[in-house]
């Protein structure tokens, strides 16, 4: 259901920060070669995708589920997304941002994921997320919400980013 909201085309580039297993990557994927109709396309389509994730166990899974469906690893990092460098790395460089962060990691709130996603989106990107409520509820989170909200209440876009995000 993600990949159709995010509705790829060949050219676009898709990133997930926190891929795990790389469910959003292979589906983004399989959407994107459906609309292949050439070689070129297809190569093109094979440099689209990007993930990351520091578990080396489930950043080897993404890459074998990549291979798999014949994209090869793609580019997915075997780094923490929210490291400075790698979210300067990322920075302003993607159509398509999807996520299912972490939940209640120590140290790394889902706040940070939903942030640095955002950042990765290009003017007109699309962030296409699935969330714990609480993130936009607790109290802890009350100053961040806030700001994520008051940039959101009346449009669709935060910076010119369209959002989907479902909340569990």
């Amino acid at each position: 259901m993600c990949a159709k909201i995010a509705d790829l085309e060949i050219g676009h580039k898709a990133i997930d920060i926190a891929c795990g297993t790389g469910g959003f990557l292979v589906a983004a994927f399989d959407n994107m070669k459906k609309k292949c109709h050439s070689s070129e396309a297809l190569a093109l389509a094979r440099q689209s995708i990007y993930g990351f994730d520091t578990n080396p166990t489930v950043w080897a899974l993404s890459c074998l589920n990549m291979f798999f469906r014949g994209d090869g690893k793609s580019n997915i990092e075997n780094v923490s997304s929210l490291e400075p460098e790698s979210k300067e790395s990322i920075r302003m460089k993607f159509n398509r941002a999807f996520l299912n962060p972490p939940f209640h990691q120590d140290g790394e709130p889902e706040r940070d994921f939903i942030d640095a996603s955002m950042d990765a989106l290009i003017q007109d990107g699309i962030f296409i997320g699935v969330v714990y409520a609480g993130v936009f509820a607790d109290e802890e989170n009350q100053e961040w919400s806030d700001g994520f909200y008051s940039e959101a209440r009346d449009a669709v876009t935060i910076d010119g980013k369209k959002l989907a995000v479902p909340f569990m």
